[in-house]
């Protein structure tokens, strides 16, 4: 085979055809000038010529290929809002039908996002404040303004939920019971049947995943936030935990 490094000088990958300057073939003119009277063999000519041809054949396809922008499909339809109470995000996408070649156009954004707001039915939940004592204060919460419809109320079955705090205010400290009150600490608040509303549930016991606030009854000023994190039926509370009110 052919070594082409011996024959051809140093030929650009772009260097049309017409330019090629061999090294050992050089016109008689030429040799009878430079004193130089070596010629190519016929075989040599045919072969040099069969990879002029080639070289041609392969940069000729490379200018005359068509470059071919990339297309891409409709838009799909926007997610749902990342936050189910209050400002979150939603996006939507679309895929690539046609990659780019051959420098073509490349792809546009395959992915859009925008605010949203969201307001899910249990939104109400989220706004509500939690009313909490100690659970020292009375294991069965009794209506101070014996209020009729507190008396009437059947007995049911009380949950717990586990909030972890994230903010208590400076006016916690005050109290033995609410300074325990502090950032990160997951605590115990449960529900029982006396302070149940009329959907068996307490009033603020929060959203899983959702900021919410609470509020302690007896230490004025004390108030904060927490998150639930999870919550269980038919149980009670640890000591030291809190009750809602």
């Amino acid at each position: 085979m052919l070594n082409t490094s011996h024959v051809l000088g140093s030929v650009p990958h772009e260097t049309p055809p017409g330019l090629i300057r061999f090294r050992c073939c050089r016109s008689p003119l030429h040799q009878h000038l430079s004193g130089n009277r070596s010629s190519c063999s016929p075989a040599l000519v045919s072969q040099l010529a069969a990879i002029t041809a080639t070289l041609f054949d392969t940069g000729a396809q490379k200018h005359l290929r068509a470059a071919i922008d990339c297309a891409v499909g409709s838009w799909g339809p926007w997610s749902s809002c990342t936050s189910p109470c209050g400002v979150g995000s939603t996006e939507r996408s679309r895929q690539v039908s046609v990659p780019p070649r051959n420098g073509g156009m490349p792809c546009p954004d395959l992915k859009q996002r925008r605010g949203c707001f969201g307001n899910n039915e249990i939104c109400s939940s989220a706004k509500e404040v939690a009313k909490i004592l100690p659970d020292s204060f009375k294991r069965n919460f009794k209506d101070p303004w014996r209020r009729p419809h507190m008396l009437l109320k059947e007995e049911k079955a009380s949950y717990c939920v586990y909030m972890r705090l994230k903010q208590a205010s400076a006016a916690c400290k005050l109290k033995l019971w609410s300074a325990q009150l502090v950032r990160e600490r997951l605590v115990c608040a449960e529900c029982q049947s006396d302070a149940m509303s009329k959907s068996d549930r307490c009033g603020g016991d929060g959203l899983e995943g959702t900021r919410t606030f609470w509020s302690a009854a007896s230490a004025v000023g004390c108030h904060g936030s927490w998150v639930r994190e999870s919550s269980s039926k038919g149980c009670r509370c640890p000591s030291y935990s809190v009750l809602f009110v």
